[in-house]
């Protein structure tokens, strides 16, 4: 998990849907708004990712890399 950015303080806060999400009987459309915040006096984002690798020939270095991202922890 890498770090982002972190903040000291924010105002009118809108955290929206990427992508519908289903909870239950009722559906969250894209662009939706999930949480709203008047303030928020301190927070960090991390990236939650695994980086991977293909390896070989010689002394088998990296070939091939990729980075997969799962999703994102916010705290607030």
């Amino acid at each position: 998990m890498q770090s982002e950015f972190s903040f000291k303080e924010l105002y009118d806060v809108c955290i929206k849907a990427n992508t519908p999400i289903k909870l239950g009987t009722r559906e969250i459309e894209a662009g939706e708004t999930v949480i709203y915040l008047d303030k928020v006096s301190i927070g960090n984002f991390d990236e939650i990712s695994q980086h991977i690798s293909a390896n070989g020939g010689f002394e088998n270095p990296p070939q091939v890399s990729w980075e997969n991202t799962e999703g994102m922890k916010i705290i607030l």
